[in-house]
């Protein structure tokens, strides 16, 4: 055996012993506990929240039920004291019985509701008059043909106010030909402001 045969020879004498050695002992890994990412104590309960993404996902959801509900509670409001008159006038007949109720809104709006059984005599209207300017001349605010609740409108009117005199004549179907009363004037009232 030459020189090259015993290092062959050595070789895998020694080759068997590193495997036998091995196989021997079994491999070890080191197992270490797993550390945080953070070190220090563990989160408080305000720190959890604020790292919570379902958490911000619900205060997101309340917020906009909560402006919904605001905005619904506005509209409210806002539709019920648009619905809610500025001042209200009632309407005394010859007899100082009530006859008519005028309201008038902040939006120009008026609205005439008649109290019991209003007559309007056959071929003729009623017309409502007020008198923006007390030493002035009435204004016409419209011309009813049907003893029901009316709309008017005050819109081309200075604002009512209080104390302002309205008041029904009765006229010919289509309204004052002269932009006066013409007729006898069966209602009267002073407005004032409503509670």
């Amino acid at each position: 055996m030459g020189q090259h045969g015993r290092r062959r020879a050595c070789g895998d004498a020694l080759w068997q012993r590193i495997e036998s050695g091995l196989e021997a002992q079994p491999a070890r890994a080191e197992v270490r506990p797993a550390t945080p990412a953070r070190q220090g104590a563990s989160p408080g309960l305000l720190q959890g929240l604020w790292d919570s993404l379902s958490f911000w996902r619900t205060v997101g959801m309340a917020g906009a039920v909560a402006a919904l509900l605001l905005a619904a509670g506005l509209g409210f409001f806002a539709m019920k004291a648009s619905r809610q008159p500025v001042l209200v006038a009632v309407l005394m007949s010859e007899a100082n019985q009530p006859g008519a109720v005028l309201r008038t809104f902040a939006d120009g709006r008026a609205e005439l509701t008649p109290l019991g059984d209003m007559q309007i005599p056959h071929n003729h209207s009623i017309q409502v008059w007020t008198f923006p300017d007390p030493a002035g001349a009435p204004v016409s605010v419209g011309v009813v043909q049907t003893a029901r609740t009316v709309l008017l409108n005050l819109q081309n009117l200075p604002q009512p106010h209080s104390d302002q005199l309205f008041a029904i004549s009765v006229e010919p179907l289509t309204g004052s030909p002269t932009g006066q009363p013409t007729g006898p004037v069966v209602m009267k009232g002073t407005a004032s402001t409503a509670l």
